[in-house]
């Protein structure tokens, strides 16, 4: 990856080298002389189409400006003379490159940064086979499938890399296609996600996934929290309503403990419901109380009365 600070001493050093001032070089460059001050402090980098330039300018080599990293130094030369760059050459030029050839160059690549699918072609041609003498099936993936959990699946980690280098709308775009598969690695990308993006990755994960989603609740603004509390709930995943209980609204709470009463439910059957106490209202916590005296359940009620 690019070290700024050890670019920027290269280049001012090299410009020492060739007696060349400020406003020279920017000349030589075409760029302002602004632009030059910025390279030499460390607070930007050359634009990844001047580098060539910068290099014949300063008489030195890509690989002289870039340090001795040569994974790096290669991935620049293949963007200079346009040649095809892999997963890992991309994460390496990302920080150097307009953000709409970064888009692009991830969308070539789309296949390498989601969720292989391809089982489900497999799955297709068997079932096809299977039945050739009944009608012809045709099978659409969608959320609702059952996972192929023999299947191995590609996390999101290598997008997670290049997140903070694409518009929200077209990251947005991959993680909810991937969403439909798998979310491994989603909470690396929740921070470059919208609130909008981060609901519909609610809405739309597996029951398998909501695992997954609890590891991202901090990031998830009110609305979302409160479908995620209504899928664990209908789940039954109680330890992981209790896992994201500090970041659930309070209202999102009460409405639970309201739902659990007008249903009339055992305690017994809930064990991690006491994790719970400590972020609920004080109004739910009287009606719980009520309802605990009313079973004649002591030992819950034990449980609860430290928090009323």
């Amino acid at each position: 990856m690019f070290d700024t600070m050890k670019i920027a001493g290269v280049i001012k050093q090299a410009r020492i080298d060739k007696n060349l001032t400020q406003m020279q070089l920017a000349d030589a460059m075409g760029v302002s002389y602004q632009a030059v001050s910025n390279w030499e402090r460390g607070n930007s980098m050359p634009d990844i189409s001047k580098l060539e330039d910068l290099c014949r300018a300063l008489d030195i080599t890509v690989n002289q400006l870039l340090g001795m990293e040569t994974r790096t130094a290669e991935a620049v030369n293949k963007v200079i003379a346009e040649e095809e760059l892999t997963v890992e050459d991309l994460k390496e030029v990302a920080p150097v490159l307009p953000p709409e050839t970064v888009r692009k160059q991830v969308e070539a690549k789309r296949d390498s940064f989601l969720p292989d699918l391809s089982f489900l072609e497999d799955i297709s041609e068997k079932l096809k086979e299977k039945f050739s003498n009944a009608h012809s099936i045709h099978i659409e993936y969608s959320g609702n499938k059952p996972r192929q959990k023999k299947k191995k699946v590609r996390d999101l980690s290598d997008l997670a890399d290049l997140a903070e280098y694409l518009e929200e709308p077209y990251l947005g775009e991959l993680v909810l296609e991937a969403a439909a598969v798998s979310l491994d690695g989603i909470d690396d990308l929740a921070p470059f996600l919208s609130d909008e993006t981060l609901e519909n990755v609610v809405k739309i994960a597996r029951q398998e996934d909501l695992e997954e989603v609890t590891e991202i609740a901090c990031h998830l603004s009110d609305r979302a929290l409160d479908l995620l509390a209504h899928r664990l709930e209908a789940a039954g995943e109680w330890e992981l309503i209790a896992d994201t209980a500090c970041f659930l609204p309070e209202q999102t709470l009460d409405a639970l403990v309201d739902r659990l009463i007008d249903r009339e439910f055992d305690p017994e059957d809930l064990d991690d419901l006491s994790d719970l106490y400590p972020f609920l209202s004080q109004a739910s916590l009287k009606k719980l109380a009520k309802y605990l005296m009313d079973r004649r359940d002591l030992e819950a009620l034990e449980d609860l009365m430290p928090f009323v």
